[in-house]
């Protein structure tokens, strides 16, 4: 089998392989919908809808092996220790080929949850377990201790959350695991990411998330310029929604529990929030 090599993690050892849009599942737009992502970020084709794979190679790549991120590679054997997020023990190193012409999916917090509940109306594909992709457009919210949709230039009301680990992040100077020491409170970020699926994908932050975001870079170029939270002093709140976390509206406020604070402002921004009650 031939599978590509997307990714080298920082250990020199953990490749993130890919085969050629092999996904059985792949999400499909249906009639009416417009997909958010072709139109909105120029960077992005076609969706790469493939199956992913966390391969632990024998031994440490060496300078003598040849870069192995972007070349297919073949000769794969090995014992299967995930299937959750699917990862491989190699029994022997990979044979490298011919280099391949590969750009990563381009997600936004949207394509994290199981649905856009705001706005049907637009088409996110759901990325796959293992996948190494590029995000962007995504707003750091202390409050929800998570990243979610910018209000910035937000003007399809879309909503979308993601919860991140810094484990796999190769960045030199992370002296903490704890995201909030690293991402500043209204900040825009984008980052290439390894995604993984969550054992109990229930829903801890403002949608229904399947996946916990593993990003691997943090420099300058990470903070997207002119994206900030809105400054709100001077608006009042118009008109108030309440969720419960399956994206259902309420009729009224919930007494107890964990539902979504949706918020109309009179300056036209719209708020939404996770709120914990007893």
């Amino acid at each position: 089998e031939y599978l590509t090599c997307a990714y080298v993690a920082k250990d020199n050892r953990t490749i993130y392989c890919k085969d050629d849009n092999g996904y059985a599942h792949k999400s499909v737009m249906t009639q009416g919908q417009r997909d958010f992502i072709a139109e909105h970020f120029a960077s992005q084709g076609t969706h790469d809808q493939s199956n992913w794979i966390a391969i632990t190679l024998p031994r440490e790549l060496t300078t003598g092996d040849g870069s192995m991120a972007g070349r297919m590679i073949t000769g794969i054997t090995g014992t299967l220790t995930d299937a959750l997020n699917p990862a491989m023990t190699a029994t022997a190193m990979p044979t490298m080929l011919e280099n391949v012409d590969f750009t990563p999916n381009t997600f936004i917090t949207c394509n994290f949850v199981s649905e856009n509940w705001d706005n049907p109306n637009f088409f996110f594909v759901k990325p796959k377990p293992c996948e190494y992709a590029f995000v962007t457009w995504a707003l750091w919210d202390a409050e929800s201790d998570c990243f979610i949709v910018p209000s910035h230039n937000n003007t399809a009301n879309l909503n979308g959350s993601f919860s991140v680990n810094l484990g796999l992040m190769d960045y030199p100077n992370i002296t903490s695991n704890n995201p909030a020491d690293l991402y500043t409170d209204g900040e825009a970020y984008q980052f290439n990411a390894i995604i993984m699926r969550k054992s109990n994908p229930t829903a801890t932050r403002g949608a229904n998330e399947e996946f916990t975001v593993y990003p691997l870079d943090f420099t300058s170029n990470n903070i997207i310029t002119n994206i900030t939270k809105p400054v709100t002093n001077d608006a009042t709140v118009v008109k108030t929604e309440y969720f419960n976390l399956n994206g259902m509206m309420l009729t009224a406020k919930p007494k107890h529990g964990i539902y979504i604070l949706k918020q109309h402002l009179s300056n036209g921004e719209i708020i939404s929030k996770k709120v914990t009650t007893k």
